[in-house]
C-alpha cells in the first residue's frame, strides 16, 4: 500500500535525475488516478524531462543496480544509478510497477504506479462565507503562492501598503485576520507595528506572521501573533485560521527552531564549524538556511574533491555530507577522510540521500558515517539528528566549553585492564586495540543491515551475541547492553524490535567515536 516515505523518496530519487541530465529545458510532474477499486485507488505518477535521454540498449538494463549509460557520467554527473534499482523496490512495495522510455538527445519518461487505500475524509469546519484577510505584501515571490492557499479554502486576500493602513476596511459581518508576507526588514516591520496599533488600538485582529521573527512587531502582543511557514499546505491554515476564531493560538509544530529564544539557540550552546557538501545550488541554500535557523553557519562544497581541499585549509566538527556528488561521491570522500586524518581531521560526517534503505547503510558506516539526513531534508528532523549526536557526545570538545556534560560510553578502568592484556603488543597498544575493535565490529554489523531487511532474526541475534563480546572487552556497557536487549527482543513485536537494532547500531557509531577521542586526546588517554 502506498506510503508517504517511500513515495516521496521514489519522486526525490527521478526528479533528481530530471534535473541533473536536463541542461536546458524543462521538467514535468503529473500525477493522475489511474483506477478506483472499491477501498482502493491506483495512482499514476510521472517523470518527464527534456533532458540527455537514453539508448535502448541502457533502457533495457535500466532498474538494475550500479547502471549508467557510460562510465564517465559517473564522474559527470554523480552517482552509480543504484538510485533507480531502489526505486523500483520501493515501488514494487506499494503494489504498483515502474516503466521508463527515453530518446537520445530528447529526455526521459519515468512512469510508476502505487495503490493507495482511500479514507474517509473529514473537513475542518468551514469558514463564514466572504471571509477576507488583510495582507501585507513585500517584494518576496512567495505571496502569490500564499495567496493561492489561502483562497483554496476561502479566503479573499486584501491586498494593502502597510504605509496605508486605513486602506483595509473593517466589516463586522466577515472575520479578519492579518496576514504579514515574509521579506520585510526589521525596520519595515517596527514601522508596520507602530501603525497596525494607532489604527486598530484595542480591535486589532490576530496575525499570521509568515516565516519572519514575531518579536520584530514590536509592541504588538504575543498572544496576537501565531507564525507559519513554508511549505504551506491549505489545509494546515484551515486549522489556523479556525484556531484564531476560537481565540486559540496554536503552537507551531511545523518548524521548530522558532521555539527558541534569542539566547537558546543550538548554535549559541553547542557552538561548532560544519560544512555543507552538496553539488546543487538550491539545495545547498536550503541546508544553510535551516542551519541559519538554527544558530549556525556553514562553509559550502559542490563535490568530493572540493571537500577534500576545504578539510586542508580548515578543521571542521560537522560534515553534511551528499552521497551522490560529480567528481567525487560521498562514499569515496568518507573513505579518503577516514584513512587520513592526519590530513583530513576528524569531522563527524551526516550524510544527506533519499537511498535509506537498511541493506545499503552497511557501506556507509563501514565508510565512516556517522547518521543519515533523509532527503527532502526537514529542519526539525535535522535538528533532533544534531541534538542527538551533540547529547551523546559526538562533539567531546564542546565539553571543554562547559556546554555540555558527555555521556560516559566507555568503562576507562575495564579499558585500562584491555590494554594490559599481553595479547597486545607494541608501543602503541591504544591504537591497535582500536584496529581491532573496528576491524571486528564491522564483521558482526555488516551482515546484519541485510539480515534485518530479510527478517532473518535468528541469525541477527547469534550476531548480537558476538557484539556483546566485542563491547564488553573495550568497556563499552551501554553498547553490550542494547546487544543483549536484541537478543531478548521478541521479534513479532516488529516496532520494539527495529527500535532496539537502531539504538545497538546508533551506540556502536557513538562507541568508535569516543574511542578515537580517547585515542588522539592526552587528557582523557588511559595510557597517561
Amino acid at each position: 500500500m502506498g506510503d508517504v516515505t517511500r513515495l516521496r523518496q521514489v519522486l526525490v530519487n527521478l526528479i533528481d535525475n530530471a534535473l541533473k541530465f536536463t541542461h536546458q529545458g524543462q521538467v514535468h510532474i503529473s500525477c493522475s488516478l489511474q483506477a478506483q477499486e472499491q477501498d482502493q485507488a491506483v495512482l499514476e505518477f510521472q517523470v518527464m524531462d527534456t533532458g540527455i535521454g537514453m539508448s535502448a540498449h541502457v533502457l533495457q538494463r535500466l532498474f538494475q543496480p550500479f547502471s549508467q549509460a557510460d562510465t564517465s557520467t559517473t564522474r559527470r554527473y554523480g552517482g552509480t544509478g543504484l538510485g533507480l534499482a531502489i526505486c523500483a523496490r520501493l515501488v514494487a512495495l506499494q503494489g504498483g510497477d515502474i516503466q521508463a522510455c527515453s530518446q537520445e538527445g530528447k529526455g526521459s519518461t519515468f512512469t510508476f504506479t502505487i495503490r493507495n487505500r482511500l479514507t474517509t475524509y473529514v473537513p475542518h469546519p468551514m469558514l463564514p462565507a466572504g471571509s477576507m484577510a488583510v495582507c501585507f505584501q513585500s517584494k518576496s515571490r512567495s505571496f502569490a503562492y500564499a495567496e493561492q492557499q489561502l483562497e483554496a479554502i476561502g479566503i479573499t486576500c486584501v491586498g494593502v501598503d502597510e504605509r496605508n493602513i486605513q486602506m483595509a476596511r473593517l466589516d463586522a459581518q466577515h472575520f479578519f485576520f492579518i496576514w504579514i508576507d515574509r521579506g520585510f526588514s526589521p525596520a519595515r516591520l517596527g514601522q508596520m507595528a507602530k501603525r497596525l496599533l494607532a489604527f486598530y488600538k484595542e480591535n486589532l485582529p490576530p496575525i499570521l506572521l509568515l516565516d519572519t521573527d514575531p518579536a520584530l512587531l514590536q509592541g504588538i502582543p504575543p498572544e496576537r501573533i501565531t507564525t507559519v511557514h513554508y511549505p504551506l499546505h491549505a489545509q494546515q491554515l484551515l486549522t489556523q485560521i479556525n484556531n484564531l476564531r476560537e481565540g486559540q493560538l496554536p503552537d507551531d509544530t511545523s518548524a521548530a527552531p522558532d521555539t527558541h529564544t534569542p539566547q537558546g539557540l543550538p548554535g549559541e550552546q553547542w557552538p561548532m564549524s560544519i560544512l555543507v557538501a552538496d553539488d546543487n545550488d538550491i539545495n545547498q541554500k536550503l541546508i544553510c538556511r535551516m542551519l541559519e535557523k538554527l544558530g549556525y553557519t556553514a562553509d559550502i562544497a559542490a563535490s568530493g574533491l572540493e571537500v577534500l581541499e576545504s578539510l586542508q585549509r580548515k578543521s571542521y566538527d560537522l560534515l553534511l555530507l551528499d552521497l551522490q556528488m560529480p567528481e567525487m561521491d560521498g562514499l569515496e570522500a568518507a573513505r579518503y577522510i577516514r584513512k587520513d586524518s592526519a590530513r583530513y581531521g576528524s569531522p563527524i560526517l551526516m550524510a544527506m540521500t533519499a537511498n535509506v534503505l537498511a541493506r545499503h547503510q552497511a557501506a556507509s558506516y563501514q565508510a565512516g558515517i556517522h547518521a543519515f539526513l533523509s532527503k527532502p531534508v526537514k529542519l526539525d528532523t535535522l535538528e533532533k539528528q544534531l541534538h542527538r549526536l551533540i547529547t551523546q557526545g559526538a562533539f567531546p570538545h564542546l565539553k571543554a566549553a562547559g556546554a555540555l556534560q558527555l555521556v560516559d560510553y566507555l568503562d576507562m578502568e575495564r579499558l585500562q585492564q584491555t590494554l594490559r592484556s599481553p595479547s597486545l603488543q607494541g608501543p602503541n597498544k591504544l591504537q591497535t586495540l582500536l584496529e581491532n575493535y573496528h576491524m571486528q565490529v564491522l564483521h558482526v554489523i555488516e551482515p546484519m543491515f541485510d539480515m534485518q531487511e530479510n527478517g532473518r532474526t535468528e541469525e541477527m541475534r547469534h550476531q548480537a551475541a558476538r557484539l556483546h563480546a566485542i563491547a564488553e572487552r573495550v568497556g563499552a556497557h551501554r553498547l553490550a547492553e542494547a546487544a543483549l536487549q536484541l537478543q531478548k527482543c521478541d521479534p513479532a513485536h516488529r516496532d520494539a524490535w527495529n527500535s532496539c537494532f537502531r539504538n545497538m547500531v546508533n551506540l556502536e557509531r557513538m562507541t568508535g567515536v569516543h574511542l578515537q577521542y580517547v585515542q588522539g586526546s592526552p587528557e582523557v588517554n588511559p595510557l597517561t
